[in-house]
């Protein structure tokens, strides 16, 4: 390690998320050796780590279990005399499943019939490697994240040039050739963590896996899934966990999007990053509708041009003014008439700190200081998305967001990669699979909806609800691909009973709990905050979440005396007999986070 000091101005290396989080605890000078190091070394370090340099103690194989679990192979070393050693010395600890010695090394030599010079100077550039490791002493996982980068690199700049060249080729051309780009980047553009194939051995690996029981025994925050504040889905997924899928399976205008939405704001409300992945909903209609579940606003007033503000009870007061002027045009009378009876149903019930705006203000206010993020993306209303799109947006911004939770709404608008005409169904199933690939390989849960087959719909129409038999809910039911269900790690069937706002949630699939597809569980949907819940009842529930109609018929029906009211008397008179005062006192400013 080079003793020259560093200049504090100088600029350090960008980072990896993953290489920011193994250098946390890592000095000026360790972070400046990492954004040192060139390709040699790389690989030198690599190899090094499969060495065993005997200094009287059992050597640990940590580094080289991390090696062997995130697939690193000789095909990702540029070097061919490092290629050889990584190779032998790797298929020695996968065979072994301990680090090679220098007597190990020594014994293949001579059994390979090399002389001793031979042998002497593989020996010396397997020690050469093993002190490379040592004097830099940077944790194992850096190395394989500097190695990936770099392979990846590589595999980009020769698709990319392959690219070019098929383009310029007249018997290939440009549509060709970026199909062909296309199914590369796809085929080879792949980190290789997580592919390997593991072995385990039931008896061998007792101590380990033990281990880890009791690790998780005394520190169950580390293993516990994520959870979104909905007991009904909670309590069945034990908390969504990075690399599953689930699926949300219901009718055309069963509150499918409604659930997913409530998942999402309570994920994100317990601190994790959520990216919705919105493909049937314009993003601004999301935006405000989770807006609404935060603030408990009217999803329909806002919608339609309704939003109130504290000025709308000066405006209120300027129009009652205005009205009581005795030459006032018939015409311009009528609309202002109107503009009060509009901002009259708008506000009825509220106060000016009550207002729409100011409750959205508050809860900005609020929500800056948490950390984690939640994002929406489309590209296009109601156009498909390819899986591959969103991993390469992912890709793309894993710097600035990487989301614990992707939220896909929903199943029938994503685009297969290479569409089979005659077999739909497989296109799903293999959406599914790399949807699932690419949480496990991303760190995030994944979770998408799809629609209920309609012979599943009406078989629940005929029989209903009470007939177990008839009425039965299973994976099969799920329209386009028995194989969602078959992916997925939980299934939940919504039924929105007919009419109303409350949805029976069936359990169809657990992976690592119990179906309850007999019994099920009843939620509510108040549609005009976008809130679910198992209680609706228990909700701070305001004349805030009403809509302008709700309020104009409010006043209607506060007695003879509102009915022949006028738009000059005074406006303290419109909310004296309501009854549906907002109360905010709360311990959550602007009501915020009170549901889960």
């Amino acid at each position: 390690m080079s003793s020259n000091p560093i200049d504090p101005e100088e600029e350090l290396p960008i980072l990896t998320d993953s290489a920011k989080e193994m250098l946390k605890d890592a000095g000026p000078l360790q972070i400046k050796e990492y954004g040192n190091l060139d390709p040699l070394t790389i690989e030198a370090m690599m190899v090094g780590y499969l060495v065993d340099i005997r200094d009287g103690s059992e050597p640990k194989t940590t580094d080289a279990d991390k090696i062997l679990n995130d697939n690193i192979r000789k095909e990702m070393f540029q070097d061919d005399s490092l290629k050889e050693l990584f190779d032998e010395f790797i298929g020695f600890f996968r065979k072994n499943r301990r680090l090679i010695s220098i007597e190990d090394i020594s014994l293949n030599c001579i059994n390979r019939g090399q002389t001793p010079q031979e042998a002497s100077v593989y020996k010396l550039k397997a020690i050469q490697c093993r002190g490379a490791v040592m004097a830099r002493s940077l944790d194992a996982g850096l190395i394989i994240e500097a190695m990936i980068n770099r392979y990846l690199q590589k595999q980009q700049d020769a698709i990319y040039q392959k690219a070019c060249r098929e383009r310029a080729d007249p018997k290939i051309g440009p549509q060709k050739s970026m199909a062909n780009m296309r199914e590369a980047i796809i085929r080879d553009l792949v980190d290789p963590r997580g592919g390997a194939v593991k072995a385990y051995d039931w008896q061998g690996d007792f101590d380990r896996h033990i281990s880890d029981l009791l690790d998780m025994k005394a520190h169950p925050e580390k293993y516990r899934g994520y959870v979104c504040g909905i007991k009904a889905i909670d309590s069945k997924t034990q908390g969504f966990r990075k690399g599953q899928l689930t699926v949300f399976v219901g009718a055309h205008g069963g509150f499918k999007s409604t659930v997913l939405q409530n998942v999402a704001y309570g994920l994100w409300e317990a601190g994790k990053n959520v990216l919705i992945v919105s493909l049937e909903q314009e993003p601004s209609i999301v935006m405000l509708k989770m807006w609404c579940r935060a603030t408990k606003i009217s999803f329909s007033r806002a919608y339609n041009g309704g939003l109130t503000q504290k000025k709308d009870w000066e405006e209120l007061k300027g129009l009652k003014e205005k009205l009581e002027a005795p030459d006032i045009p018939p015409d311009e009378k009528a609309k202002l008439t109107e503009r009060c009876e509009k901002l009259r149903g708008a506000i009825a019930g509220m106060s000016p700190d009550n207002a729409d705006y100011e409750r959205l203000c508050e809860a900005k206010r609020i929500f800056e200081s948490k950390p984690n993020r939640l994002k929406i993306i489309n590209i296009g209303q109601s156009k498909k998305m390819k899986m591959s799109q969103l991993e390469r947006w992912l890709q793309e911004n894993v710097n600035l967001f990487k989301p614990d939770v992707v939220i896909v709404d929903y199943l029938d608008l994503v685009e297969a990669e290479n569409p089979n005409p005659d077999r739909p169904d497989l296109d799903l199933g293999n959406i599914c699979k790399m949807m699932r690939a690419m949480g496990e390989n991303m760190g995030f849960s994944a979770i998408t909806a799809a629609q209920l087959k309609r012979a599943a719909l009406e078989r629940l129409r005929k029989h209903g609800l009470d007939n177990p038999e008839k009425a039965q809910l299973d994976t099969d039911d799920i329209s386009g691909s028995h194989q969602i269900g078959g992916d997925a790690e939980n299934v939940f069937m919504l039924w929105r009973k007919e009419g109303g706002t409350a949805i029976d949630v069936f359990t169809a699939k657990s992976r690592y709990g119990m179906k309850d597809i007999d019994k099920g569980v009843t939620i509510q949907v108040d549609y005009e905050t976008n809130t679910v819940s198992e209680n609706i009842e228990s909700l701070d529930r305001q004349i805030s979440t009403k809509s302008m109609a709700d309020g104009m018929s409010l006043i209607s029906k506060n007695g003879p005396k509102k009915k022949t009211q006028m738009p000059g008397e005074d406006i303290d008179d419109l909310f004296s007999d309501s009854g549906d005062k907002t109360d905010m006192s709360s311990d959550s400013p602007s009501g915020i986070g009170d549901d889960f």
